[in-house]
Order: C-alpha cells, then structure tokens, then sequence
C-alpha cells in the first residue's frame, strides 16, 4: 500500500474521527480489521457476512446495547502456540443480530476484537464462551464483558493487545489465557484507568502482561499462575498505578453434601495454618440456589476472639468455585501453626450443606479440623461434620506473584 490517511484527505484515503496522519510507501499491511458496527440484541435486522478464501482478518465488533451471549470462532485451537491453518467450511458465528458465516475451507479468522458500548440505563452483559481468542476487548461505562473458558480446560483466550475499562465498567475472564500467546516481543496490556473500573480474572494462565490502573479501579487475580516457558522462566507481571491484586482461595475444590440445612445460627469451620503466615483479604461464603439474603462472615481466633468480619449478599454472581466474597476493611495476618474460626450467620431462610465435603486447602498452607457451630456467634462447639459447614472459604495474598511497586 501506498497513500496517506487521516481525517483531512479526500474521500477514498479519508478516516473520519482520526487524530493522527500515516503515510505507507509500498507497506505490506499482513492483517487487517474488519470492523462491524451497530451489533446488538434488541429487535433489529439480522445481518450475515459470508467469507470466502479470507486470511489474516480480525473481524472487530462494536456491540450497542448488548446482553446475552457471542458465539465466536477462531482458527486458535488450545494454548499451545500454534492455530489451525484454516476454519472449516460452514462454520458459524453469531452475535445479536450478526452471523459470520465461513464459505470455504480456506478461511482463517485468528482472533476478533470486541467493544461494548451503552445508550441506555440498563447495565447490559455480553457473554463470551470458549474455545475462542479475542485481540482487543473494551469495556465502556456501564458494560459489562464476561469471557469463560470451558471448565478444566483454557480454551478462550485474552490476548490482551489491548483490554481497556472505562469508568464503572467490569471484565470477568475465567478459565482464560492472558497475554501474547506467540511470542515474549509484546506484553499483554490491562488498562482499568478510570474510576469504578473492575477487572476480575479467575483461574487464569498469564503470560507477560501489564496493568495500569486509575486509584479507584481494581484489577484482581485469583488462582493465576505465570506461564512457564519452554526455557524455563516464568511470565512476568508488572503493574503500573494502582498494583493488581493477586489472590489464593483457601480451599481450591469444594463439593458440599446434598443435605442442605438451615437450623444453626452459626456454623462453619475450624483450620490450622501451615508453615508460613497467611495474609488474608476477603472472606467468601457458597452460593446455593435460591439463597438471596444478607450474611455476616467472621474470622475469628480459635478462642472466639473476632479478628475480622464482613458482610455479604447471596449472589448468583460468584467466583469459579462457586463462592460469594467481601473484602476485609484491613488485611489480617494469619500466623504459622495456628488454629482459627471462619464462621456464617445464618438466617434460617438461605441454605448452606450440613457437610461440606471434599474442600480442598492448598498443599502445606493449610488444614481444616472440622466443623464448629455456635448459638452466640462466641462460644463455638464441634460439629458433626467432619469437614465443615457452609462450606466457607477465604483469599489471601499470593506469595508466588509480587508486581513491582509503581
């Protein structure tokens, strides 16, 4: 390609809205985006694209008002550094009133790249599920984006060229990959700069990846580990602003008994810490269908001494284990060798398992006693259980990740 474009040339090289200038002379040009506008789920015309024999395009969506799920296919396979050459003939995908459609083998779409805007009041969710991979995606005020990885697998994939949250916007990523998948030449860039801004990534593999973060924004992982290469180094997280908060749950599996019960007004569980102190940020109670209401969530010394408590609303809206969470007010240190009470009220409406069996605690960080109850939410005494009520769980500081000051 040769031309220069802007805003200000004529007709056919014009970009309107375009600040800067570019001049190409003889510039091969290896991958373009296709940009769709208009992408919605309220009642419109439906549109299908159909290609045919096409390389190297990121078809690039910009979603209006937009609440349910996207279908979207890529070439991009597992999170090994490799893509198909091609997506199947007859390949389908769809968002709100788009249908992408394959026409040949020959066709390869690697990634897309998706923006969510808001024209309403309404607080609209986009939905994307794996397998897929997306380039770019961005979250304007009031919007939500969700990208879930199939369970047990990172099948979806946040490249991260550029993820970007304006002010009171949210991106859950679960089960995802995080960052360049190709190479180390580029870091995947998480830009939450605005206030209210709220990036959660859960259960997430990272390459190298940046943040940038406004004060009042909050870009949190819990359960993510560095990417080991095949040198054997580890990706390298780095933070700029406010630092990315990186978390442990307590119990990394949890399978509660199908017996559940509301007749205890405090249950949960006593647990010894390991060798090392744990710093603990957030207290988390399982959501059990139907559970609507209000809890408070103690921590407490094993003598009843409360060290720290929260309260927190039963939510559909929980973490991959299944967990609702509050934050501390201050962190608290749990020291080594030391035994501890986590504990819910309990209102006799919401529901929690008389045996929260098979919780796991992370290797050598921890181990659970056994279940306590109390009518006073001061005296405590064992329980039936043998593993705990609730079941409850707790995140504390990941050692293993430790971002630079800024």
């Amino acid at each position: 390609m040769t031309g220069v474009y802007s805003a200000e040339e004529p007709s056919d090289r014009r970009i309107p809205g375009m600040t800067s200038r570019i001049e190409l002379e003889g510039t091969t040009v290896p991958m373009w985006f296709l940009f769709v506008n208009n992408v919605t789920t309220t009642p419109s015309p439906r549109t299908t694209l159909r290609f045919r024999d096409v390389q190297s395009i990121i078809p690039a969506i910009h979603a209006v008002d937009f609440n349910g799920e996207m279908t979207l296919r890529t070439t991009w396979v597992d999170d090994s550094p490799k893509w198909n050459l091609t997506l199947p003939a007859g390949t389908v995908s769809t968002a709100g009133n788009l249908v992408i459609r394959t026409e040949t083998d020959g066709t390869s779409i690697p990634c897309w790249a998706v923006y969510l805007v808001r024209t309403s009041t309404a607080s609209p969710r986009a939905i994307i599920r794996g397998p897929t991979a997306i380039a770019e995606l961005f979250t304007y005020e009031g919007t939500r984006g969700e990208v879930i990885g199939t369970p047990g697998t990172f099948d979806a994939h946040l490249i991260g060229t550029t993820i970007e949250l304006w002010k009171k916007s949210s991106i859950l990523a679960r089960n995802v990959v995080v960052g360049s998948l190709l190479g180390r030449e580029s870091s995947g860039h998480i830009g939450a700069k605005e206030p209210g801004a709220v990036a959660r990534f859960e259960n997430a593999r990272l390459r190298d990846i940046d943040t940038l973060s406004d004060s009042r924004a909050t870009v949190s992982f819990a359960d993510s580990l560095p990417f080991t290469f095949a040198d054997g180094s580890r990706a390298k997280a780095l933070s700029r602003g406010k630092a990315a908060e990186f978390v442990r749950s307590a119990f990394t599996t949890v399978s509660p008994s199908g017996t559940l019960r509301n007749d205890l007004r405090w249950a949960g569980l006593r647990f010894r810490v390991g060798r090392r102190p744990l710093r603990v940020t957030r207290l988390g109670r399982y959501y059990n269908t139907g559970d609507a209401n209000e809890h408070e969530v103690r921590l407490y010394k094993a003598d009843g001494r409360v060290l720290g408590r929260v309260s927190l609303h039963a939510s559909s809206d929980t973490d991959y284990l299944g967990f609702n969470y509050a934050s501390l007010h201050e962190m608290i240190t749990l020291e080594p060798d030391t035994e501890y009470i986590l504990a819910s009220s309990e209102d006799r409406h919401d529901r929690f398992a008389d045996d929260a069996t098979n919780i796991t605690p992370e290797a050598g960080h921890l181990s659970v006693v056994g279940a306590v109850s109390s009518i006073d939410g001061v005296n405590f005494q064992p329980g039936q259980a043998s593993h705990g009520y609730g079941p409850l769980n707790f995140q504390y500081v990941d050692e293993r990740i430790n971002p630079p000051a800024p």
